[in-house]
């Protein structure tokens, strides 16, 4: 699913005017997958499919700033994530 797909699944319109005006009022929030392209969208950003599929397990690491965030500080440095994004999807 992506954030780009309002016609095969109508509830992204709704659900983006939602998230548009949650983030507007800087409430904390954390997206991973269709949510971070759905917070990407929200807040101007172009949202596209990328080079390359990516299907397997792989690290996603906090930055500086994510350790220093309450919500964020509490995650492992490193946590693994399955990621099935097909270039034919």
């Amino acid at each position: 699913m992506s954030v780009n797909e309002e016609g095969i699944y109508p509830f992204l319109q709704e659900e983006k005017v939602l998230l548009k005006r949650w983030l507007r009022d800087g409430r904390p929030t954390i997206g991973v997958c269709l949510g971070a392209q759905l917070m990407a969208h929200a807040l101007g950003a172009r949202v596209y499919r990328g080079p390359e599929e990516e299907i397997g397990w792989y690290e996603v690491r906090l930055t500086e700033e994510g350790r220093r965030d309450p919500c964020l500080r509490s995650f492992p440095r490193g946590l693994p994530c399955l990621s099935m994004a097909r270039r034919d999807l």
